[in-house]
């Protein structure tokens, strides 16, 4: 098994488990290039590292290591709010000892920060700047969503008018 853990932090990725920056703040980490497509179809983010998990332990130990990581700051809202988007993927491999055919399976956990209140939070500065970021995202996922929805939807049905676009970012 491996895990990975992915930070999206005022639109850029960030690795919550690169080992060359186990101390460092948000900042200096590597800002990572964005999402390619294997041979094999994987969607993947170029650069996100992948760590060995022997156990359940291990990958919650990396869950937990990950989160000191994340971008958490006061708000007049919450006293530790989280900054930013995750997703904490698990993959996993598996094969019956009679059979040569390998499983695989992949689980993405995703937190996504809250939408923000600019004006009952009062932000300014960096929180102000954070909470674009934030509330932008969220509305492009719901754009997303909606799409896809309305794809499936008129797909279901046969209409002439079945959406082609997703509009990912």
């Amino acid at each position: 098994a491996f895990v990975s853990y992915l930070e999206i932090y005022n639109e850029n990725g960030y690795d919550l488990l690169d080992q060359r920056n186990r101390d460092g703040a948000l900042e200096d980490m590597p800002k990572l290039s964005g999402v390619a497509e294997a041979a094999d179809g994987d969607v993947y983010v170029r650069g996100l590292s992948r760590c060995p998990v022997p156990s359940a332990e291990a990958a919650l130990n990396l869950l937990f290591l990950g989160d000191t990581k994340r971008a958490v700051s006061a708000t007049s809202m919450n006293a530790a709010s989280t900054r930013s988007h995750c997703i904490f993927t698990i993959l996993l491999e598996a094969r019956r000892t009679d059979s040569d055919v390998i499983r695989r399976g992949k689980l993405h956990i995703v937190d996504l920060a809250g939408s923000e209140r600019v004006g009952k939070s009062e932000a300014q500065g960096k929180q102000l700047r954070e909470a674009q970021y934030i509330n932008t995202s969220l509305h492009f996922l719901e754009m997303v969503i909606v799409a896809l929805q309305e794809k499936q939807t008129s797909s279901s049905s046969n209409s002439m008018s079945s959406r082609s676009h997703v509009p990912y970012r």
